[in-house]
């Protein structure tokens, strides 16, 4: 795991108003990115997991989700780094094909 030393400097805030550290005060991960609303009422984040706690030795980041909206989401999962790649290409594929799609209803009314 690396350094905690100078880690506000890394970490990605998606909003100003967010705590240091984990969002779920776990002390087996680092955080490296995270987007949340203040004071963490919900929140995203993914970390790297410390060496000891790991079932799966690549499993080396965590990505966390918690989300206080009506369904309610409450995920940890751990993943390697082609886990994380791969939820990162699926998600940009469901936002390309949204976004294909968007264009396309606008051309549709445009017509009309």
């Amino acid at each position: 795991m690396r350094d905690i030393i100078g880690m506000g400097k890394r970490i990605f805030d998606g909003v100003v108003l967010t705590p240091k550290g984990c969002p779920r005060e776990l002390t087996d991960c680092l955080p490296l990115s995270r987007v949340a609303s203040p004071e963490y009422e919900s929140f995203m984040c993914c970390g790297e997991t410390t060496e000891g706690q790991r079932t799966v030795p690549d499993d080396r980041f965590r990505l966390c989700i918690l989300s206080t909206h009506r369904s309610g989401v409450d995920l940890t999962v751990n993943l390697d780094k082609r886990d994380v790649i791969d939820t990162a290409s699926v998600l940009l594929g469901a936002l390309s094909y949204d976004a294909v799609d968007i264009t396309k209803e606008k051309e549709e009314d445009s017509k009309c």
